[in-house]
């Protein structure tokens, strides 16, 4: 992502989505929206749930089966409240330790979304069930720019977040929370609970942010669940 070319491309990118100030941007000016506007988009999140990938997917979990991988992308509608709405006056893609926000997405079976910046198209087919994040971010627009061009001394973490997913076919749910990394990063997460198949589900999420979209971070979530998931 370093060549102009990619540059004038993610911009061109940026300026067609139009709806929404995602999370950031490079200080450069290239836009890998991944924000802190406090923007309400219309436009719906990633291509709707299969009822046929999720079945598939519950055919694989037996009762033996304690840990699975999903990958999850985070869609275009976002909403942020910052503490100082004064602050996106001149960037409307600034985020500050203490602002909140919310954001939805879909996952997919492992391996759907490639790592990388701009590398995954939202209306993909196969999503598996419906991702929505809230939480408060711990750091600012320049730690995130700085991870997401590979700087290691950056956050590893940048909110502090509650996540669910529920699946497409029966709404059954998993809710996690703890710490949300930094692009490149990782974060241990607990599994808080959940509904339906996954009602009596505690354990682990080892959380990883693969890359961006314009609209957000993909993470690849790796399951350990220590309670029944039936």
């Amino acid at each position: 992502m370093g060549t102009a070319a990619m540059n004038e491309t993610k911009n061109e990118y940026g300026r067609k989505s139009g709806t929404r100030a995602a999370w950031a941007m490079s200080t450069a000016g290239v836009i890998i929206a991944l924000s802190a506007a406090m923007v309400v988009s219309s436009a719906s999140p990633p291509k709707a749930t299969s009822t046929v990938q999720s079945d598939r997917f519950f055919q694989n979990l037996t009762d033996e089966v304690r840990t699975f991988t999903v990958d999850a992308a985070l869609g275009k509608n976002y909403y942020q409240n910052s503490k100082d709405p004064s602050e996106t006056l001149n960037n409307p893609l600034v985020f500050s330790p203490g602002d909140t926000f919310f954001q939805d997405g879909a996952f997919y079976p492992e391996g759907t979304i490639p790592p990388g910046s701009d590398t995954f198209d939202l209306d993909t087919p196969g999503a598996i069930g419906s991702y929505k994040v809230r939480g408060t971010w711990i750091t600012d627009l320049d730690n995130f720019n700085r991870a997401m061009l590979g700087d290691r001394s950056a956050a590893p973490a940048m909110a502090f977040a509650t996540e669910i997913l529920t699946f497409g076919n029966d709404g059954s749910a998993i809710l996690t929370d703890g710490m949300y990394p930094n692009a490149y990063f990782s974060a241990r997460r607990v599994i808080l609970g959940g509904t339906g198949r996954f009602r009596n589900a505690v354990g682990e999420v080892d959380a990883q942010n693969i890359g961006e979209t314009s609209y957000g971070c993909n993470f690849r979530l790796k399951f350990e669940i220590h309670g029944s998931h039936r």
